[in-house]
């Protein structure tokens, strides 16, 4: 340590290289890692109500990897500053700032632990399945809260890395308060909002941002009430050196409610998150038996009269298995970069299902297209 000290002590050149270098890492390990995360979130919130297959959970995991490179490439920079500025700038470690990020990005790499133990094998699980069917509300939960603090987490760095009027200014509790506000709040929003109509959960969110801003305009004003006015009021009255120690307490004042402001600033991000999750999660189940039941209705007018009244459960199976196949493949034929061979495979599946109810109606005697069961 001490040949490094001396060594970089008396070439200032080579540190400006080494924080340069440092720096770009550091740029890189955050588009990495915050890109590949929101393409991620976007991706799932889009195939949230599509059958998961295969090549989604590849895709996944193809693109987990790039975020957990961007991760690496954050810890192998931050470090390195945090040993550039032991050795050049010692005074730079008392920022609370920096050790803000380091508790935030420890936090982010145990959440990257948690979503490749538990998040990946349980999308690969529901391979063949809905991304959400069948699944337990402390699941959703958990589900969600990976997502939030995932998005969060990567977000924050980025903010405070452009806000330079947080350094030696906030402190690091207040910076972690006002993070940790922004995950809790949209996750308890989105455990409560799931049972919540549209309408009320609008109304909702729009007496809550509304509330927000009252709050946060009543919190501006007294403090500059209680502070910058009475400061202003005894600076003429005070000696030169009074009157500049009461500017810079004014000036701290303005630099902490800029800091308020860019902490505020991370809630919508918290809230956009959660209300993707919270339309996945109030997704009205699509009644798939209805659906092929509809379109075998056009496909075979000469059975219309036995889809129409038939109430067999080998049926229902296969109109179900239909509507299934029907509604993946024409969202698969809705997309601009789409697989021919999968949409090929699902054009199969719905000829195989077709060729099946008509042998089952053909099989089926005609005194039972009036039948109904007894419920």
């Amino acid at each position: 340590m001490g040949v490094l000290d001396l060594s970089l002590s008396s070439a200032p050149q080579l540190a400006s290289y080494i924080r340069t270098t440092l720096r770009l890492v550091h740029f890189s390990g955050l588009v990495l890692g915050l890109g590949g995360a929101v393409f991620l979130d976007l991706m799932l919130s889009r195939y949230r109500r599509m059958i998961v297959s295969s090549e989604l959970v590849e895709h996944v995991e193809w693109i987990s990897r790039f975020i957990a490179a961007g991760l690496l490439l954050l810890w192998a920079s931050g470090l390195g500053f945090l040993l550039l500025y032991q050795v050049t700038e010692p005074e730079k470690l008392l920022n609370p700032k920096i050790w803000a990020k380091v508790t935030i990005v420890s936090i982010l790499t145990v959440n990257g632990f948690a979503i490749h133990r538990f998040v990946i094998p349980f999308i690969r699980r529901q391979i063949g399945s809905a991304l959400l069917s069948e699944v337990k509300p402390a699941t959703k939960t958990a589900l969600i809260g990976c997502g939030v603090i995932s998005i969060v987490s990567w977000s924050v760095p980025v903010i405070l890395g452009a806000a330079p009027q947080l350094n030696f200014v906030v402190p690091c509790e207040i910076i972690l308060g006002g993070y940790a506000l922004s995950p809790l709040w949209s996750c308890a929003t989105g455990a409560t909002g799931a049972s919540a109509s549209p309408p009320e959960t609008a109304r909702a969110r729009g007496f809550l941002d509304i509330q927000r801003d009252v709050v946060n305009r009543q919190i501006q004003r007294r403090l500059l009430e209680a502070i910058v006015e009475p400061a202003g009021k005894i600076m003429s009255n005070t000696l030169p050196a009074e009157r500049l120690n009461l500017c810079c307490r004014a000036e701290r004042v303005r630099s902490s409610l800029q800091s308020l402001h860019v902490i505020f600033m991370l809630l919508p991000i918290g809230l956009w998150r959660t209300l993707a999750f919270r339309r996945c999660l109030k997704a009205e189940t699509m009644d798939f038996e209805k659906i092929g039941r509809t379109r075998l209705m056009v496909r075979l007018p000469r059975h219309r009269q036995q889809l129409a009244k038939l109430r067999l459960l080998s049926l229902s199976t296969l109109l179900e298995a239909c509507g299934i196949a029907v509604i993946t493949r024409d969202e698969l034929q809705g997309r601009t970069i789409s697989g021919e061979s999968l949409i090929a495979q699902y054009e199969s599946n719905c000829q195989a299902i077709e060729d099946k109810v008509v042998r089952l109606l053909t099989n089926v005697s005609p005194r039972f297209v009036n039948w109904v069961p007894a419920s």
